[in-house]
């Protein structure tokens, strides 16, 4: 799954295996998952602002959900943060095998995906096979 480019890139997958260990969790979780990840990779740690610029921009773009707001007792609202079900199928999209799969999808299957794929093949977003 690469659809982030840039110095954001490496943050972006790191959150996203932080979330599809556990969700939903709050921007300080994520950032000490991501820092756990970060030391054993030996990759430099990033820090809580950005961490949260990051994974206001992904559920922005419709990446994470907002499952929930905690308010603090300070008055602050905490947002706790998941996997939207677009990551979940882009990432399904992307540890699949297509030919096995096309040899063990059923007729009622296939009738059920085919549209969904036309609506995109419409809009010319559809990614194109390579010949």
């Amino acid at each position: 799954m690469q659809p982030f480019k840039g110095k954001a890139r490496e943050l972006t997958i790191l959150i996203f295996e932080v979330l599809d260990a556990e969700s939903p969790l709050n921007p300080y979780k994520i950032l000490k998952g991501v820092n756990l990840l970060c030391k054993k990779r030996r990759l430099k740690a990033p820090y809580l602002h950005m961490v949260s610029r990051r994974l206001r921009y992904l559920a922005d773009n419709g990446y994470l959900k907002v499952a929930y707001t905690e308010r603090k007792e300070s008055g602050q609202e905490v947002k706790f943060y998941e996997l939207s079900a677009k990551v979940r199928l882009a990432k399904w999209l992307d540890e699949i095998d297509l030919e096995r799969f096309i040899e063990n999808v059923t007729e009622a299957e296939a009738v059920a995906i085919l549209p969904i794929l036309h609506v995109f093949e419409k809009k010319g977003d559809a990614p194109k096979a390579h010949n």
